[in-house]
């Protein structure tokens, strides 16, 4: 009879550690991994179906000529979607503004509130590989001229990496050149130089992420001729940046960059206005959309 007490505890024992939360297990046991070593791989990793839905906060100041400066503060939504993956890994995201806030003011005290843009609703298609290296992006909307409250050359989130193993502290150059289609239709360009650092790791909300810092300088052009706006700016950009990866999930978790922006708009006629904007933005996944299965296969790659 005690033999058979004894049978029935030890499985119940068993049965109840197994019912305990996977995931929980995984990302401690990861905790415990990343505390014994100092060479870490990151990439960008997605799944069919993944929605990504992130918090992005920006203040930011412009001013335009003689103008007086313009402050900003603004909040808004955006998702993510991956409609497929290819065999390369190739990654076919889209992105949409699901919602904005706008509260502006100027040195005099006047200040205005809205909840609109024109980029609320608008897709747009990006084509990214693990490394986050763009291999195409392109508009839903090529009727329209618009572009997002935060400008053409407004902070992005997937940017190049290029590298993707590193030890704590290691720095690496990378030169890129890209397609901001996510900012504007007509879409701006860029030449950017980055020295990116892996500075460190850090347990958040029960995840382990890895911090990449960058500095960036880059120029920067738009243009754009029709029938009622006839202009090109040059612009010549610095930002710093910090980014969360996810070594679970990993996709960005969080990621905040300061970034100004002195720009030249040029017409026809050979009129020049010089742009001054400074920006800080500050992106938040607050929630992801994963299937369980995929979610398990991240865990498991991670613990090896």
């Amino acid at each position: 009879m005690k033999k058979i007490i004894l049978i029935l505890f030890a499985l119940f024992f068993i049965n109840s550690l197994y019912a305990q939360d996977t995931t929980k297990i995984s990302v401690d046991t990861l905790q415990d991994k990343i505390l014994k070593q100092d060479t870490f791989c990151f990439k960008y990793r997605f799944y069919p179906n993944d929605t990504l839905i992130y918090q992005v906060q920006t203040i930011d100041s412009l001013t335009q000529g003689l103008d007086e400066p313009i402050m900003k503060d603004r909040k808004e939504t955006l998702q993510v979607v991956c409609d497929s993956v290819d065999k390369m890994m190739n990654y076919y995201l889209t992105l949409q503004l699901l919602s904005s806030e706008t509260k502006e003011w100027n040195q005099k005290g006047d200040s205005s509130s809205r909840n609109f843009s024109v980029w609320i609703g608008k897709q747009v298609h990006l084509v990214i590989d693990s490394l986050g290296n763009r291999l195409k992006g392109w508009n839903a909307d090529t009727t329209h001229i618009a572009s997002t409250l935060g400008g053409i050359f407004q902070p992005y989130l997937f940017f190049p990496l290029k590298e993707n193993c590193k030890h704590l502290n290691q720095s690496w150059l990378i030169k890129t050149q890209d397609t901001l289609v996510e900012n504007a239709y007509p879409p701006g360009y860029i030449n950017q130089t980055s020295l990116f650092r892996l500075k460190d790791t850090i347990y958040k909300e029960g995840d382990s992420c890895l911090m990449i810092t960058f500095v960036k300088t880059a120029r920067g052009f738009y243009g754009i001729n029709a029938a009622d706006m006839n202009f090109t700016i040059d612009a010549k950009i610095n930002s710093y940046g910090e980014l969360l990866m996810s070594m679970v999930s990993q996709i960005p978790i969080d990621y905040t960059i300061t970034q100004e922006l002195k720009m030249q708009m040029k017409y026809p006629d050979e009129h020049e206005i010089p742009i001054w904007q400074y920006t800080t933005t500050h992106y938040s996944l607050i929630e992801l959309k994963r299937n369980k299965i995929a979610t398990l296969q991240g865990l498991k790659k991670q613990k090896r």
